[in-house]
């Protein structure tokens, strides 16, 4: 009975090994010496590999029971030379099970393989109607992964399959880096050339001769970011955390976007660029970008200079008719604390309404409302030492937001912002020039009630604000 057990248990081993060979390979270097018939199913081709290891490993357990047979009757034939009746006849019984159990292994070898080859050498065909993603030779095909460290070292480029094809009636588009080195290696210049990015619909293809490494994806929602005009060449993957620095290569380099929305889900996305990393603070910044459809959009058109660098990012989603989910409006107040200031400020308020989808407009054209307010003196609002502003300062942060009392009519005067609900993202922008005389535009984005716009790292005068309705 022990004996049973430990065949049983070499058994398991050697089919274990068999359907995982990979593990057997890597883990425990195991080399398949080459056997009479089927060789070894080493270095096959990738559509042949399940077909040679099973053939392999029923033609290697058909040996061991062969020789299990013959050391089972050399047992038999020595048990034969004991005096004992008993063990006499227990040997003849040995001997001949050893003899009618390798008859019969070998007969079933040898039906097998006259009666179909294919059953002891199988062959697989894949199926060219499935959906899927594969490697493709012609009309032959052979599964692939999503990515290929050393593509241009595999068996599947030595067999010749040099070509992706993407096979499905319906879908997402695929997205293929093509690295022209092995390890995903992107090499020195990524704007010129050396990494390739192609775009492939459902059912199309896309040739991988020649590359070292290649990887793939499927295009979902969110922003992606492309190192060169028009969303050509080297691009990410889809960015869509709501704030976030720009990682290398892309930091200081991107040169245009692409949005991909979701609009089965009722999800668009949107952002605006700063060119500081910390985006919790006022710096430059771009319009916010932000489309209903799916666009491709480059950042030279969103800056006044055209030479805009980004190194941080504030992504948002949106939504069509949202903005009563969204709460109840904001408020711009003329004072700081604004809603807790009595009858001292004046209140400008946006509804849900006026906001609709998105809303722009200059800050001057919304209008504070004074009704039942007393003004208080400019003293109130700018330090000794503040001054008007003017067009040629560089920054606004160090200036009276107004030159007098009587201009405090307008928002692009404004003391604080309050929420009407939190998902609203209000951006106030002014524009100056820097001291090389270069048209700049100075941003804050706000997502929540800021009592004052100064301590928020913002001081007026504004010249625009947007409002977008957030999800």
């Amino acid at each position: 009975m022990k004996h049973k057990h430990i065949f049983l248990l070499l058994i398991i081993i050697v089919l274990f090994l068999a359907v995982n060979p990979a593990f057997a390979a890597v883990n425990f270097e195991l080399h398949y010496p080459s056997l009479p018939m089927v060789g070894s199913p080493e270095n096959c081709a990738p559509n042949e590999c399940l077909a040679k290891y099973i053939s392999y490993w029923f033609t290697l357990l058909t040996y061991i029971a062969g020789i299990i047979a013959i050391i089972s009757f050399t047992v038999g034939a020595i048990g034969l030379i004991s005096p004992n009746a008993e063990s006499h006849n227990e040997a003849k019984d040995r001997m001949k099970g050893s003899i009618f159990g390798l008859v019969l292994t070998l007969s079933a070898f040898v039906i097998l393989q006259t009666i179909n080859l294919s059953l002891v050498t199988p062959q697989l065909t894949p199926l060219p109607g499935a959906p899927g993603i594969y490697y493709a030779k012609g009309s032959e095909l052979s599964p692939v992964g999503m990515s290929e460290n050393d593509f241009i070292n595999s068996q599947a480029h030595k067999d010749g399959y040099n070509q992706i094809v993407y096979k499905c009636s319906a879908g997402p588009a695929l997205l293929v880096w093509l690295f022209p080195k092995s390890n995903l290696e992107q090499g020195n210049d990524l704007v010129n050339g050396g990494v390739r990015v192609q775009k492939i619909p459902c059912g199309g293809s896309v040739g991988v001769g020649g590359s070292g490494s290649f990887k793939m994806t499927f295009e979902t929602p969110g922003i992606y970011y492309f190192l060169n005009d028009g969303c050509q060449g080297y691009s990410s993957e889809a960015n869509t955390a709501p704030q976030n620095q720009i990682s290398i290569p892309f930091a200081g380099k991107i040169r245009s976007i692409k949005i991909v929305n979701d609009s089965a889900g009722n999800t668009y996305y949107g952002v605006i660029f700063h060119d500081a990393p910390d985006i919790e603070n006022a710096s430059n910044c771009t319009y916010p970008v932000f489309s209903f459809k799916d666009d491709c959009i480059n950042l030279s058109g969103l800056d006044p200079s055209s030479s805009f660098t980004a190194f941080s990012a504030d992504i948002f989603t949106s939504g069509k008719n949202i903005s009563s989910a969204s709460g109840d409006g904001v408020w711009f107040y003329s004072d700081v604390n604004g809603w807790d200031s009595g009858n001292k400020s004046g209140v400008a308020y946006l509804s849900s309404n006026n906001i609709s989808d998105s809303y722009s407009n200059n800050a001057n054209a919304i209008r504070f409302d004074y009704t039942g307010a007393i003004s208080s003196p400019i003293a109130d609002r700018c330090d000794v030492k503040a001054r008007a502003c003017s067009e040629e300062d560089a920054d606004p942060s160090y200036c009276c937001p107004c030159g007098s009392p009587a201009d405090w009519k307008n928002v692009g005067c404004g003391g604080s912002i309050r929420f009407g609900g939190n998902r609203y993202i209000v951006t106030l922008f002014t524009n100056y020039k820097d001291k090389s005389g270069k048209e700049k535009m100075f941003c804050q984005s706000f997502k929540k009630d800021s009592p004052t716009l100064s301590t928020a790292g913002f001081l007026p005068p504004l010249n625009y604000i947007s409002i977008i309705p957030i999800r």
